[in-house]
């Protein structure tokens, strides 16, 4: 009789809890905040200018686009689709150029003097002429670019989602690579690149960490 009594309190108990948690969930307050009438309070009036109203309620959910697009000296350059990167003239809208796309861009096509580099979620990365389209080379690295591309001294520095960071020249070789030490299962897009100080580069790994190393060989201080 005990463990009944017991065991019927128990459930009585278990009851009364998920019914106070139905009770406070964040849509059963809202609602009590809209019923009495307060919500206006709780936000700033604005004015939106809605360039095609008939279209609300067909927009779609998409996935969200690190690329996006560069304009340099009249050229709008980007991903068109997922198959094509295209140049346009930006007061004409005239294509000047089409590159092949990979898979899509994982940051924005960076541009330093008159060529681009773009970094391809396949985990190639290219240098162009941006004027023309033209490849001047393209390399394989062990996954795609995860934050924003850095030059300093005529070099490229790159951190992939694969949690390495290298150092490449400007005719595409190699000089180093540093493995961050971090899972690669742990991936976490960040828009911080790393920071250059005379002889060192700082940079942050997943899991928050700040490294320390040297600018020409890449070796860890701490």
């Amino acid at each position: 009789y005990v463990m009944k009594s017991l065991k019927l309190d128990f459930l009585i108990v278990v009851a009364l809890f998920f019914v106070f948690l139905n009770f406070v969930r964040p849509e059963n307050l809202f609602a009590k905040t809209l019923v009495k009438g307060n919500l206006k309070q709780y936000f700033t009036p604005v004015n939106i200018h809605k360039l095609a109203p008939e279209l609300d309620d067909k927009k779609l959910l998409a996935e969200i686009d690190y690329a996006g697009w560069v304009e340099r000296n009249g050229i709008l350059f980007g991903e068109v689709d997922s198959k094509w990167l295209g140049a346009f003239n930006s007061s004409t809208f005239e294509a000047l150029w089409w590159f092949k796309n990979q898979n899509g861009l994982s940051v924005p096509p960076f541009v330093q003097g008159e060529y681009a580099y773009l970094s391809f979620k396949s985990g190639i990365f290219s240098k162009i002429e941006y004027r023309t389209g033209r490849e001047i080379w393209s390399i394989g690295l062990d996954s795609f670019v995860d934050r924003p591309i850095v030059i300093r001294d005529s070099h490229l520095f790159l951190q992939t989602a694969g949690q390495n960071l290298y150092r490449i020249d400007e005719n595409g070789k190699i000089k180093w690579l540093f493995d961050i030490g971090v899972s690669r299962g742990t991936v976490i897009r960040s828009t911080v690149s790393p920071v250059f100080s005379e002889k060192h580069i700082y940079l942050t790994n997943t899991l928050g960490e700040i490294l320390c190393l040297d600018n020409k060989t890449g070796q860890s201080f701490w």
